[in-house]
């Protein structure tokens, strides 16, 4: 869950995105879309309601699951318009999720840093303590 809502707060193209973080945010994605419409299946409603439901919640995350999938394949250095295999008819898709599923680089590439990479802390320097200054002397 940490991930889908990773995905939706950061709604970028750049960088890269682990296979764990692009699973799981298609993984709750399809499980929030069956639920929407098993509701729907269940309660009866209205075409109009159940309409809108769908709409809202496919174009609100229509964007954050490109996004996702450009990130993705970031990590294994290919650039982003090759998502647009996607919309090839029938071997679209395959060539889609074959590119999905192959690992990433490791290190870093063009597209950034590896996001499996252990975290770097930060190092801060504490700045040195101003010494009083000494009145100057004069010699005589």
């Amino acid at each position: 869950m940490d991930e889908f809502l990773h995905v939706i707060k950061t709604f970028s193209f750049s960088g890269r995105a682990s296979r764990r973080e692009y699973w799981m945010f298609s993984l709750f994605y399809s499980l929030i879309l069956v639920a929407i419409i098993l509701t729907i299946a269940v309660f009866k409603t209205s075409p109009t309601v159940s309409g809108v439901l769908l709409v809202v919640f496919l174009l609100g995350l229509t964007v954050q699951s490109w996004a996702v999938a450009v990130r993705r394949l970031h990590d294994a250095n290919y650039s982003g318009w090759i998502a647009l295999t996607a919309l090839i008819p029938v071997v679209g898709g395959l060539i889609f999720m074959v590119l999905l599923s192959l690992p990433g680089t490791k290190g870093k590439n063009k597209f950034g840093p590896d996001p499996y990479a252990p975290k770097q802390q930060k190092i801060t320097h504490r700045p040195q303590q101003a010494q009083p200054e000494q009145p100057l002397r004069r010699s005589a």
